[in-house]
């Protein structure tokens, strides 16, 4: 890695141009609906990966999972601080806010916690498990699971940056639907021109998409653990 490619990634880590809060509750459904695909516009990951050049060969035609493109630098993980979910709400305002069902793994139970972060871009939807014997603590957190659900376009993958060294990264197949299986810290860049964040990811990921949502697990688990999660969905119900 360069030096003016890592001092760059420091200086954004620090002076990040953050946008005003929105009000996903009072923003209208059908216009939070139309800014939802925006989600795919600014999520792009780069993945720093530690292989031998076959390897990296054997993965370069990574393309995408429906708004998130992946390709490979190096860059030090440190140059961010963790991610903040947004507020938290009750699963009733998370289901009001998305066009989609949420869903969750069945094998863990519903999340103890439902997070909003709205952007001009589009809400996300990050659900977060407590650390049980089934779902170890992910590094640097105080989770067992974290999980993120938001809608994506299927023709929009506006590349900006996620980059990580010492990523392996696999192709999995999760209820037919291709995914990717990333181990180790790695760095995350949302970045559309007028929105722009910088976040660190200390656990395992896997991504895939169906019908038009994008998923993403993080976790300590390993991939057949996070597999038998991702493959055993339930929708979110609404409070009777």
């Amino acid at each position: 890695m360069t030096n003016a490619l890592e001092l760059a990634l420091a200086d954004l880590a620090q002076h990040i141009d953050w946008p005003p809060e929105v009000d996903v509750a009072l923003t209208p459904k059908k216009a939070r609906s139309r800014r939802l695909v925006w989600v795919a516009a600014v999520a792009a990951i780069m993945i720093g990966i530690a292989v031998l050049p076959a390897g990296r060969e054997a993965v370069a035609g990574l393309a995408r999972v429906l708004g998130i493109e992946i390709e490979f630098r190096d860059v030090n993980p440190d140059l961010a601080v963790g991610l903040d979910l947004g507020p938290a709400v009750e699963a009733d305002d998370a289901l009001a806010a998305v066009d989609f069902d949420l869903v969750f793994p069945a094998p863990v139970g519903t999340p103890a916690a439902f997070h909003l972060r709205g952007t001009p871009l589009g809400t996300q939807v990050w659900t977060v498990w407590e650390p049980s014997d089934r779902l170890p603590p992910i590094s640097g957190t105080n989770a067992g699971l974290i999980m993120t659900q938001f809608q994506a376009d299927p023709d929009e993958a506006w590349i900006r940056k996620l980059i990580s060294g010492g990523v392996e990264v696999d192709r999995v197949e999760i209820n037919g639907e291709e995914g990717y299986w990333m181990t180790g810290p790695h760095l995350l860049i949302f970045d559309n021109g007028d929105f722009s964040e910088t976040s660190r990811t200390n656990g395992n990921v896997l991504i895939w998409s169906a019908s038009g949502i994008t998923y993403r697990l993080e976790t300590a688990l390993t991939l057949p653990q996070a597999l038998e999660l991702a493959q055993n969905l339930e929708s979110v119900a609404p409070r009777v």
